[in-house]
This record gives C-alpha cells, sequence and structure tokens, in this order.
C-alpha cells in the first residue's frame, strides 16, 4: 500500500505511533506509561513475553505478568505489534518508508 504508514515518534517519555494505513481511520496512539514505553521500544528486537518480562525487570520496570500480556494483547487488537510462535514484534517504524512509484 503506497499511501500506508505506521510510525513511531520517539519522544524523552513517551511514544507516539502514527497510523495511517489504508482502510483505517487515522490515528495517533500515544504510551506515556514508564514500563509500556520501555516494552514497546524492546519490542522493536522481537521478544518472547518471557524475555521481554525479564528486559523490562532487569532495566528496573516491574510488571505482572497477566498485565503484560493484556497490553500485547491490546497492541495487537490494535494491529501495533505482530505476534507469531510466541514472538512478539513492534510493527511502527522510526521514520515513513521510502516510497518508489514506478
Amino acid at each position: 500500500y503506497v499511501d500506508s504508514s505506521l510510525t513511531r515518534e520517539d519522544r524523552e517519555d513517551s511514544i507516539i505511533i502514527h497510523e495511517r494505513r489504508t482502510g483505517r481511520a487515522q490515528a495517533s496512539h500515544v504510551i506515556d506509561d514508564p514500563v509500556l514505553v520501555a516494552a514497546y521500544r524492546e519490542l522493536e528486537h522481537g521478544r518472547s513475553l518471557g524475555a521481554l518480562r525479564r528486559r523490562l525487570q532487569s532495566s528496573g520496570h516491574a510488571i505482572a505478568d497477566d498485565d503484560l500480556a493484556d497490553w500485547v494483547a491490546r497492541m495487537r487488537r490494535d494491529g501495533l505489534v505482530f505476534t507469531e510462535a510466541g514472538q512478539v514484534v513492534a510493527l511502527a517504524t522510526a521514520a515513513v518508508p521510502i516510497k518508489v512509484r514506478m
């Protein structure tokens, strides 16, 4: 989809995900809970929920297993992460992809 994008704007204490995808309403999703900001940043590389929770804990961010799973489920429902085979990866990119028209 040439005119679609899902980009991430990183701020010091928040992330704004700008949704401009074909077939979806334009939206800006704000993540401003420090634990969830750290979680979304970790998911840039893809992680299992267990690995994500351990990485969050090692950086001083505590979150209950159920709360983390619920948040990931909401992010998946909103199309902001992809899950497969127990792995979760963030879909928003840091920049608008280059669009080549032929």
